[in-house]
């Protein structure tokens, strides 16, 4: 569950800092890195790796060396697909879709089983303008701190964003709509995330995250190194042939 919440979480976190000329597909490539650490019996090596990023009127997706996740806007569909196992998951963005296909897609979830996912994906956000600026990779940029608190735990943004790229709101509110169509939760969070990235001006171009998870700090940065635009590739929307559907 928590992986999930995240994964939602990063997604629309993403989508809401970057939108797209409505004349052309964008194409983004960031680095990211993320700190070591060790939780419940696992450690995890500090790691260095580059993502890429199309984004499309019908939907986005982002690949890592070892995975994708693909966003579809006309079937509200959130596909994430592991490479190496060549399998794929898909996740429906409405919550009672959600909830049923967690429940092995059985009958609906009850009134209790929606409030216990409502108080999961209950998130608070809060962006202040710090009013700082600086030059980062040739664009001018503006300093902005975002917090978000959730059972997840705390976790807190450093957003440079810059308005030397032109950005456009219909392909934002296009993704708002088909993430928000789910039922009061995701709702409640869209709107409350929504409402507070409208205070961060243009596009983000470097980022640390510093978040609490079970008292541990773990911390992760990304920053981009090109963005522009043009016809993202054929099927870039499609699941990989001869992947295998994964269940929850």
């Amino acid at each position: 569950m928590r992986q999930l919440q995240m994964s939602w979480l990063m997604a629309i976190v993403l989508l809401t800092a970057v939108v797209t000329p409505s004349y052309a597909d964008i194409y983004m490539k960031q680095k990211q890195h993320t700190d070591g650490f060790s939780m419940m019996g696992q450690t995890q090596p500090a790691r260095d790796i580059v993502e890429e990023y199309w984004i499309t009127p019908q939907g986005f997706r982002s690949d890592s060396p070892e995975s994708s996740m693909i966003m579809r806007f006309d079937t509200r569909q959130m596909i994430m697909v592991d490479h190496a196992a060549k399998t794929y998951t898909s996740i429906s963005a409405d919550m009672t879709d959600m909830m049923s296909q967690m429940m092995g897609g059985g009958e609906q979830p009850n009134a209790e089983a929606l409030q216990a996912m409502q108080g999961m994906m209950n998130v608070q956000v809060d962006v202040t303008d710090t009013g700082e600026t600086t030059s980062i990779n040739g664009w001018d940029s503006h300093r902005y701190v975002m917090t978000v608190k959730s059972m997840m735990g705390a976790m807190t943004m450093d957003i440079w964003a810059t308005q030397d790229i032109d950005i456009d709101t219909v392909l934002y509110e296009k993704f708002r709509s088909a993430v928000s169509a789910g039922v009061g939760p995701m709702k409640a969070m869209m709107g409350d995330l929504g409402e507070q990235w409208a205070k961060i001006k243009g596009v983000q171009v470097r980022s640390t995250m510093t978040q609490q998870i079970m008292n541990q700090s773990l911390s992760s940065s990304t920053e981009l190194i090109e963005y522009r635009d043009g016809d993202a590739p054929d099927g870039i929307l499609e699941i990989p042939a001869g992947y295998a559907q994964r269940s929850l």
